[in-house]
């Protein structure tokens, strides 16, 4: 918390611009996956878009792309900070990762990999952004400003057990 919000912000412009890149590549993913993988993402790119909310009481549709500028707008950034963002080699690489791991794989070998993507953000946010956002710049989890966490926190538990059971079929 001592170093402020913009720090992470920058962060997040670098996830912003992952996700920019990545996003694409679920369309060969649907292409190359069995009629339930179609569906799961089919569902998982309607929620990411804000078409529809996912699982759950009280959700709410979100463009989680917006929910990304929203933050890094509270973290001091302009949109066009972000979508300037010059990508970093290390970002670079695992969006290189993802989007190849998506053209040359199996379709269990992308969901697996989705699910290793996904799956860690949960404790990640739960238990690291979410209380140090309330313990160092008294943001509660329901403030606007950090719902990117709060819903990747609630999103992406349950995504990475859809992929994980995807993965055992």
């Amino acid at each position: 918390g001592k170093f402020g919000l913009e720090p992470v912000g920058r962060l997040m412009a670098q996830h912003y611009q992952h996700v920019y890149r990545v996003m694409p590549t679920l369309g060969l993913a649907y292409y190359r996956a069995p009629e339930e993988g179609r569906a799961f993402i089919l569902e998982n790119l309607a929620e990411e878009a804000g078409l529809i909310s996912g699982p759950g009481e009280d959700r709410e549709a979100h463009d989680h792309m917006e929910l990304i500028f929203r933050f890094c707008r509270a973290a001091g950034l302009t949109n066009n900070d972000v979508t300037g963002t010059e990508q970093l080699p290390a970002w670079r690489a695992r969006s290189y990762y993802y989007i190849n791991t998506v053209r040359e794989e199996p379709f269990g070998v992308i969901v697996a990999m989705q699910s290793t993507q996904e799956g860690q953000q949960p404790a990640i946010n739960g238990e690291r952004m979410l209380p140090g956002l309330e313990a160092h710049h008294d943001y509660k989890m329901d403030h606007p400003d950090i719902e990117f966490f709060a819903e990747h926190y609630i999103a992406d538990a349950d995504h990475s057990t859809r992929q994980l059971d995807l993965v055992a079929k």
